[in-house]
Formats: structure tokens, sequence, C-alpha cells
């Protein structure tokens, strides 16, 4: 800031017109001073003085300082909207608008992320799937997830509605039907979910029978046995890392179907862990992957193997901690502590990690796992049952439980 205008504003302030609230930061002190301040800019030309206003601080402001003053710049871009006519300035800002949402979504700040996304959609003309395909494809996107994240589902059905009647090819679906999925989920409609994943598998070339037969099922796990049988947790834990993005998009499915699968149609639920696990070892390690183990363990438990279900939780862990996908931590969490670990394992250590799964859902969005009714009565019953056979007070297992 150059030193005339630091001049003017310690006159602002000492005449007590506006107080400082940062360095360089300064706000009006009362709104009669602000809305008379505002008195002074003729109508006409008040769109012009609020678009300017917002480019300076745009371009004035470091990466850091505009992630943290994003509602203010945007709404003074917003406020002047009306006289951006140029194309190629409101694609720059829809754009600012993708980033600034993307990197407050990833900070937890969902209502921040997903004001930056209504204006950047508002930005949208009427062929921008045509013209901008692209930006309006990561908008729509971004804007479901945020909206799914926020418990506002008819507003992320829309935005999954939009890209699905609009994206150019299948694989631009995918990230569309992951939200549709988790919604339906949300809204306790596990039938409709599962059928919907299904559909999306069968188009990728994973198909999966919709009610499984006990014969399919035994089938599927002796060929996972001979599969895994010669690869140690060691062995695993050096397998390349997943370059198909189709195959990745399979592992994402899969994933957003096992909590439907167990309130829904179980007997999908050890075919679905198999074809992860055998996913992550024909074509290599993602983030997903602890989840893959996680539940085949999981499926291993509920046979009777608790020991090697134990070697695939502890690889779950592992695999978790590698690729740092804190978001997938509620998941594991649920599969390892929940249903393996306490078949081996003192049942007290496991009520810790179970919580903070639960803490680590609410804080990275998985709505699914920690705040919609069939994703947190499973977390729940699965603490109280660990709290309750590990001889717990009751005391404690009052204040363990989620409240």
């Amino acid at each position: 800031m150059s030193t005339p205008v630091i001049t003017h504003m310690r006159m602002a302030v000492s005449s007590g017109l506006v107080v400082p609230i940062d360095v360089g930061i300064y706000c009006f002190a009362t709104n009669g001073v602000r809305e008379a301040t505002y008195s002074l800019v003729p109508h006409e030309e008040r769109d012009t003085f609020h678009l300017a206003a917002g480019r300076k601080l745009w371009r004035g402001f470091s990466e850091e300082d505009l992630m943290k003053h994003q509602s203010v710049v945007l709404g003074q871009m917003r406020l002047g909207v009306k006289s951006m006519t140029n194309k190629k300035e409101r694609n720059a800002t829809m754009a600012l608008c993708l980033t600034l949402a993307k990197r407050a979504f990833e900070w937890s700040m969902f209502p921040a992320a997903a004001e930056s996304l209504d204006f950047g959609l508002s930005l949208l003309g009427g062929r921008s799937w045509r013209d901008e395909y692209d930006l309006t494809l990561a908008l729509h996107n971004t804007a479901a997830e945020v909206g799914y994240t926020l418990g506002d589902f008819s507003k992320a059905e829309e935005r999954v509605e939009a890209i699905l009647s609009n994206a150019r090819v299948f694989d631009d679906t995918f990230q569309a039907s992951s939200v549709k999925i988790n919604i339906l989920s949300a809204t306790a409609k596990v039938q409709e979910a599962i059928d919907v994943g299904l559909e999306v598998l069968k188009k990728i070339g994973e198909p999966m029978p919709s009610n499984p037969s006990s014969l399919f099922v035994k089938r599927e796990y002796i060929r996972s046995r001979y599969l895994l049988k010669s690869k140690s947790p060691e062995m695993l834990l050096r397998l390349p890392t997943m370059t198909d993005h189709r195959k990745a998009a399979t592992m994402q499915i899969i994933n957003l179907l096992a909590l439907p699968a167990i309130y829904g149609r179980s007997s999908l639920l050890p075919v679905l862990a198999i074809r992860m696990a055998r996913i992550t070892v024909e074509h290599g390690l993602c983030n997903l992957s602890s989840i893959a183990f996680g539940l085949y363990g999981m499926a291993l438990a509920s046979c009777g193997e608790v020991e090697e279900a134990t070697r695939y939780g502890e690889l779950a862990l592992q695999l978790l901690e590698r690729f740092d996908a804190k978001q997938w931590l509620p998941r594991v969490h649920v599969c390892v502590y929940g249903c393996i670990f306490g078949w081996t394992k003192d049942l007290r250590t496991c009520i810790g990690p179970l919580g903070r799964g639960f803490d680590v859902g609410i804080a990275t969005g998985d709505v699914e796992v920690s705040t919609c009714k069939p994703g947190e009565q499973y977390l729940r019953s699965i603490m109280c049952f660990s709290c309750c056979y590990s001889f717990s007070p009751l005391v404690s297992i009052a204040t363990s439980l989620p409240s």
C-alpha cells in the first residue's frame, strides 16, 4: 500500500471513521458511516465501482490472503457483475471461484466453498456446456460434492442431473454418479443406491450380480484365496501405484456401495470386498486400497478367520498412513477397529480409534458414515458393543459415544 493511502487511512482512524482490524485492513466504525460513504458513489457508477474494487483486491492479495478474504473479494465481484462484459474476465473469475472453493473444501470450510461455487455457476452462459465444457463440468462436480457435504441434497441432485445430461463421455460422469450414490444412501434409499452403483460398474466393465448366491460368493472367495495365497502383507505393500483411472473409479464406486450393502443387500458385501482386493493386486495400490483390505479382512472375520483378518486389518492401517488418506479414515476404522480387531485384541483399545473415526468423518464431510442415519447408527452400535464387551464403566461408555 502506498504512503499517501496509509496517511489518509490514519487520518480516518484518528477521526473515528474507520478502525483497523488487521495489518493494512480497516473497516468502517459504524454502519451509519459506511452508508454515508457509500452514498457518495453515484448509483449509475456502483457496478463499475464494485468490480474495480474486486479486481484490485484480487490482484493485490497474496494467495494466502485471497483465501482468507475470499468472501470480500467475490462479494465485490458479485456486486459489479453487470459490468463484467469481457468473456475472458468472466472465465477467469469462474476459474478463481473454482480454485477458492476447492481450497475451502480441503480446509473443511464448506459454506465458503458453496458461496464461491454459487457465484461461479451464476456466471455461466447459456452455452457454457458447449463453449466452456471443462470449466462447467468442474464447477458442477465440485458444487455437487459440496452440496452433498452440507446436506443440501436438492441442490446437489440438480448439479448431478446437469452433469449426467450434458457429459460428453461416460468417464466424465464418475464423480456425479458417486455423489448420486451418496445422496441415495444418506437419505436411506439404499436399494436405489445399490442399483445405481451396480449399473455404473456394469458400464465400466466390472459387472456384479445384483443378489449374489451363496455359491457365487464361495466361488469368488476361493478365487481370492488363490490370488492372495502367495502374497504376504509385506509383498502387497510393495505393489506399484495404480495408474488406470477407470480402475480407480471402480474402486471408488465399490467403496460407496459397501455401507448400503451392509443395510440393504448383505450378500453383496463380500463380493464387493473381494473385487476391491483383486483390483488392487492386479492393478496396483491407491488411496482406496486401505478400504479394500479393511473390507476384505472384515469379510474374513465374518467367516471365522480372525487371525488372517487381523493381518489384513493391520495392512489396511499401514496403507491408510502411507497414502495419508484421511478422508477414508472413518471407513477404515469401522472395518478394522469395529469388525476385525475386536476378535483378537483388547476391545478397550478399539474405542478411541472408533471415536476418532467419527470426528474425522464430521471434519472431512463424510456424511454417509458420520451423520446419515444408517452410517451413524452402525458406528454407534459398534462403539456401544465394544464399550460393553470390554466391561467399561457405564459412565465411560456414555462419554465415549459421539454426541
